[in-house]
């Protein structure tokens, strides 16, 4: 039983490791894909909306990202840099909140996620 307890460690090292990369100053990046901006959705009263009812989309230039918010979250853009204009609106398109010039920059392995609160009135 011993012998299992002590191997543990080195399999689950052997299976992390190849999650990972390395550049040329040695940090050690992980291939996990991180959102550029993160949008969390809160009613005015404090409450978490429905799942179905808003959807976020972040654009910079002619690019577009557009996600549902679930559990009041979305996660928008991954990996990409660049400086963004956010904005929630209801799934029928009914404009509820926005946010310009969101700039987003990056790291040796990844983008620095913004995180944004979008608080807007019940619909």
């Amino acid at each position: 039983m011993r012998f299992h307890v002590r191997i543990l460690p080195v399999l689950m090292a052997l299976i992390l490791l190849p999650a990972c990369d390395s550049n040329d100053d040695g940090v050690v990046c992980t291939t996990e894909a991180r959102p550029a901006i993160t949008v969390t959705v809160t009613i005015d009263s404090g409450e978490t909306p429905e799942d179905g009812i808003y959807e976020a989309t972040v654009t910079d230039g002619d690019f577009r990202d557009t996600q549902p918010v679930v559990n009041g979250n979305a996660s928008l853009a991954h990996e990409r840099a660049g400086t963004y204009r956010v904005a929630v609106t209801t799934t029928q398109g009914q404009p509820v909140w926005h946010q310009d010039d969101v700039r987003v920059t990056r790291d040796e392995c990844h983008v620095e996620t913004v995180e944004l609160t979008a608080l807007v009135e019940p619909q």
